[in-house]
């Protein structure tokens, strides 16, 4: 996605692009998360995020029924985005798993 592609310019667009900082709240407070990361891969376009979430409100969730939840928070962002990818959205306890596997 190039933001100098005339068919994703800002000023061809019905409605705003949305920031890293905008994603990153909603989803930490929507889903009490301990920590979002968000990265914008549309070269600043703001239409194209990956995201990754630590929550502890996925406990006990499927990894689908987590992508639907993350879906439904940004239900709204959504009509202007162009694409979402969910890295991540696992537990604390996930995390912290995942942690202690990639250490010596």
């Amino acid at each position: 996605l190039d933001c100098k592609d005339k068919r994703y310019s800002v000023r061809n667009m019905e409605t705003p692009t949305l920031t890293i900082e905008q994603l990153q709240l909603k989803l930490k407070e929507s889903l009490s998360a301990q920590d979002v990361t968000v990265i914008d891969t549309s070269s600043g376009c703001g239409r194209s995020f990956d995201v990754a979430i630590i929550s502890a409100e996925f406990e006990g969730k499927t990894l689908l029924q987590r992508h639907r939840m993350v879906n439904q928070v940004l239900k709204e962002e959504l009509k202007s985005i162009h694409a979402l990818s969910i890295k991540k959205a696992m537990t604390p306890s996930q995390q912290q798993q995942q942690q202690q596997q990639t250490l010596p």
